[in-house]
């Protein structure tokens, strides 16, 4: 049996040193690089204390910052660097966001994600392995709704979707504003489901907002000042259905991808077929679901509501906590059956 200890970036470097076990750091505000010029360095001596100061340079060698093809081939990583033992557990999964812009594809296919404010091929990590467990609501912004199909059945709304009326980064806007702004002809069958919801640029009144998300068979997620969004682990968390408009999400911020598949508890539209008829994709996914369909999704729902919360009557949180940070080690770096004088990752 292998022990995890969970620790934050507030403490991880002093009680990493000298150690040979794997730590968890759930704060990652630490172990990345943002982008060219800021060197790592200088931040670990800035925020730690003097002690650290001293070890710094046999940490990170005759560079303080790192590029990918550099931090790939651990160029600039000595082999005595003591990161080498942390899993990383973030929000997203950096190091699937890497892979995608260090590629001609990836930075063709998702260039809009390179530019403005949503510079997301910037921030590489530190450490070598990591998972993401997604980007998580607030703990009092919903509470914790079974997902049931008398739930869905019993729910008043077709759709919920409020959103700002201000400007996004890298081109969200229009994807934001387009089940707002785009109001389909009186008459048709896409009106019958836009009245049957509830859509707009907000709601002032917590309870009827509350009311009428927790009320809703479908939640829009929808891209805004980056590929992920925390209204999808919101919309688990009240047995909504979430219908996804981001073509990078499942790459960008999957939680706990060895356990639960994105595909099965939400629904994904494309951005392009999204945009050019938003109300008549909108309708298409509530009309063409069979009973099975949904009763599919909402028992893959109430799966994720037990993995991602661990505040659940049955929650599967530590299990699907660890396993996941398991199998983000490579094979040969596992070691199984003893204690912190191990040693790991090739140390």
């Amino acid at each position: 049996m292998v022990g995890f200890d969970i620790v934050t970036s507030s403490d991880i470097y002093q009680q990493t040193l000298g150690k040979r076990h794997i730590f968890i750091a759930i704060d990652g505000f630490h172990f990345s690089w943002v982008g060219q010029g800021i060197g790592v360095e200088g931040k670990i001596k800035y925020y730690e204390p003097e002690w650290i100061k001293q070890y710094t340079p046999r940490w990170w060698g005759n560079s303080a910052s790192c590029s990918w093809d550099q931090y790939q081939n651990k160029g600039c990583i000595p082999v005595g660097n003591i990161f080498g033992n942390i899993i990383l557990a973030r929000e997203r999964d950096m190091w699937e966001v890497c892979r995608i812009m260090s590629s001609d594809d990836g930075k063709r296919k998702y260039k809009e994600w390179t530019m403005n404010k949503a510079a997301v091929h910037f921030d590489v990590p530190i450490p070598t392995h990591g998972f993401s467990f997604g980007l998580l609501p607030g703990p009092a912004e919903v509470e914790l709704t079974p997902a049931t199909y008398s739930k869905y059945n019993a729910s008043e709304f077709v759709y919920f979707y409020h959103t700002r009326n201000f400007e996004s980064a890298a081109g969200s806007t229009k994807f934001r504003h387009a089940p707002v702004t785009n109001i389909p002809a009186n008459g048709t069958s896409e009106a019958q489901t836009y009245n049957l919801s509830s859509v707009g640029f907000g709601i002032d009144n917590p309870v009827e907002w509350n009311h009428k998300y927790s009320h809703s068979k479908f939640c829009l997620v929808i891209r805004g000042d980056n590929p992920g969004s925390r209204a999808l682990l919101r919309a688990v968390r009240v047995g909504c259905i979430p219908v996804i408009v981001s073509d990078l999400y499942p790459r960008y911020a999957p939680s706990y991808k060895s356990t639960l598949h994105i595909s099965e508890y939400a629904i994904l539209i494309n951005e392009t077929e999204f945009l050019s008829n938003p109300w008549g994709e909108l309708h298409r996914v509530y009309s063409s679901l069979t009973e099975m369909d949904i009763k599919r999704k909402i028992h893959a729902i109430a799966l994720a509501q037990r993995v991602v919360f661990p505040d659940h009557p049955d929650s599967l949180f530590v299990p699907a906590f660890l396993r996941e940070a398991w199998l983000s080690i490579p094979e040969s770096d596992r070691v199984v059956g003893c204690g912190s004088g191990c040693t790991f990752m090739g140390q």
